[in-house]
C-alpha cells in the first residue's frame, strides 16, 4: 500500500517530462486496446487509480474529487465510466485525466502493465510500482493448469447439499425450500476467508456454486460464506475465485436449471433466480452480477427468455436488463423483463414477504 501512496499522481513534474521520451516508441493502439479488453479493474489499480473507485457503484469521482454519488465504473471490458460533471470515457481516458497525462504516454503505461515491452528500461522506483501481478496477458498452460487444480480441490471438498446443512438452512432463511437442489451448487463444510489484504480471517461453511462459459466448461467457483442461517459478517461475504484465465467469465453464468425447451429465465444472483424457479418453474440461470447479466451468452437454441430483474435503487439493475435485452431482440429472440414493484427488491426479498 505504501508504493501506492508514494506513486506521483495528477502532477506535471519532472518525472513527466521524463518520461515524455517513451511517446517516440510505436505501440499498436488497436491491439493494446484488444488486450487491455476485461482488464481495466486491474491496469486501473496497478497505475495508481485507488481501488475504491473501481466499484461498479456510484460514489465520488476520482478525477474532479467531488460528489458522493456522481461517479459510477461500468467496466464492461473497456473501463468505462461515467461522472455527472466529468463527462464519460473509457480506461484511457480515465487514466489521463486522473494522472494529467498525454495519451502516447498512458498508451505506453498500460502496455508495460499487459507485459509489452520496449527497449527501454524502467527507473528503479517505477520497477517496484507496477509489479506484474498479471506477467503477461497470455496466461500459459502451466497457469491454467495450477489454477484448474487450485478449483477442483475446493470443489472437491465440498459435498452436495443436503437437507437440514447449513447452505439449506441459509435458503431456507430466505424462503427458498428445494426438495432437489442444482448440482451445480455445493457445500463446503470450512472454507477459508481471505481479505483483500490476505489476512486469514478464519473459516466458514460456504455455498459453491460453478460457474461455466458458453460450452459448458468451468471456469471459475462463486463463494457465499454462511454464518447462522444467514451471511457471515466479513467484508465481502460473496466471492468468486479467480478464473482459469483472464476475461473467462466473461459471458458465463451458474447455469442452475438447464433449458429443456426453447425457453430459459435468467437473474443476477443465485437467491433470486431460485426464488424465480420455484415460482414459475422456468429454467433459470444466474449471471452473478448486472455486469454478467449484459454480457450472458446464451444457446442459440433459446429463443423466448425471462429476465427477472434486480429493483435497484441505482438503476443499475434496470439498465443491466435494458441493455442484454436489445441485444437478444437484435438476435431475433423474445424478451419480457419482470421486476419487483418496491425499490430495492429482488425476487428473493419478495418470496421471503410472501408477494
Amino acid at each position: 500500500m505504501e508504493i501506492i501512496r508514494s506513486y506521483p499522481t495528477r502532477q506535471t513534474s519532472g518525472f513527466t517530462k521524463y518520461y515524455n521520451q517513451l511517446n517516440k516508441h510505436n505501440y499498436n493502439v488497436n491491439l493494446i486496446r484488444e488486450k487491455a479488453c476485461g482488464l481495466w479493474p486491474f491496469i486501473l489499480e496497478s497505475l495508481g487509480v485507488p481501488s475504491v473507485y473501481l466499484k461498479n457503484k456510484h460514489g465520488s469521482c476520482p478525477i474532479c474529487q467531488a460528489g458522493k454519488d456522481r461517479f459510477r465504473f461500468d467496466d464492461k471490458g473497456k473501463g468505462l465510466y461515467f461522472c455527472n460533471k466529468c463527462g464519460s470515457g473509457d480506461g484511457f481516458k480515465l487514466l489521463q485525466l486522473y494522472h494529467r497525462w498525454n495519451f502516447p504516454y498512458t498508451l505506453q503505461c498500460v502496455a508495460q502493465v499487459l507485459g509489452y515491452q520496449s527497449y527501454y528500461v524502467w527507473p528503479k522506483h517505477i520497477s517496484l510500482y507496477i509489479k506484474k501481478i498479471v506477467p503477461s496477458s497470455v496466461t500459459t498452460e502451466n497457469e491454467i493448469c495450477k489454477q484448474k487444480k487450485k478449483l477442483n480441490s475446493v470443489w472437491q471438498a465440498a459435498k452436495s447439499i443436503s437437507q437440514h446443512d447449513p447452505v439449506d438452512c441459509y435458503l431456507k432463511a430466505r424462503g427458498i425450500i428445494l426438495e432437489d437442489f442444482p448440482s451445480v451448487l455445493r457445500f463446503h463444510p470450512s472454507l477459508p476467508y481471505y481479505d483483500e489484504e490476505k489476512n486469514l480471517l478464519g473459516n466458514f461453511p460456504a455455498m459453491l456454486a460453478l460457474v461455466q462459459e458458453s460450452n459448458g466448461h468451468g471456469v471459475t467457483i462463486h463463494r457465499t460464506y454462511l454464518g447462522n442461517g444467514c451471511k457471515a459478517n466479513l467484508p465481502k461475504p460473496k466471492k468468486l475465485m479467480m478464473p482459469i484465465r483472464p476475461g473467462a467469465t466473461k459471458g458465463a453464468a451458474i447455469k442452475l436449471f438447464q433449458p429443456n425447451d426453447e425457453k430459459l429465465a435468467l437473474a443476477e444472483g443465485i437467491e433470486t433466480a431460485l426464488a424465480v424457479y420455484i415460482a414459475t418453474q422456468i429454467p433459470i440461470w444466474a449471471t452473478i452480477s448486472a455486469g454478467g447479466m449484459e454480457q450472458i451468452k446464451l444457446p442459440d437454441s433459446i429463443s423466448e427468455v425471462v429476465i427477472a430483474v434486480d429493483h435497484d435503487e441505482s438503476g443499475r439493475g434496470q439498465n443491466a436488463a435494458l441493455t442484454l435485452s436489445q441485444r437478444l431482440l437484435m438476435e431475433g429472440r423474445s424478451v419480457k423483463r419482470v421486476m419487483p414493484s418496491k425499490i430495492g427488491y429482488d425476487f428473493a426479498d419478495m418470496l421471503v414477504e410472501g408477494c
